[in-house]
């Protein structure tokens, strides 16, 4: 699930990326309509912000800290 993730975030900063330059380009091109790819940014960031909570939700843990009733933890 992690590089299913990982991949979503790629996916999403492309389709952000394309969209912007694409967009912006076309804007100052003079093309009528460049919402096509204008569209592309409000969709990317959904896919980035459902990339970052599979990345964050199934990734790997940190180490806990050990409880202050273990004996076998080392003083601090």
């Amino acid at each position: 699930m992690v590089r299913l993730g990982r991949w979503t975030l790629l996916l999403a900063l492309v389709l952000i990326v394309a969209g912007l330059l694409g967009g912006f380009g076309m804007m100052i091109a003079g093309v009528a309509n460049p919402l096509p790819l204008l569209g592309l940014v409000p969709l990317g960031f959904v896919l980035g912000f459902a990339g970052l909570a599979m990345v964050v939700l199934h990734g790997p843990r940190g180490d806990e800290s050990p409880r202050s009733d273990d004996p076998d933890a080392p003083p601090r």
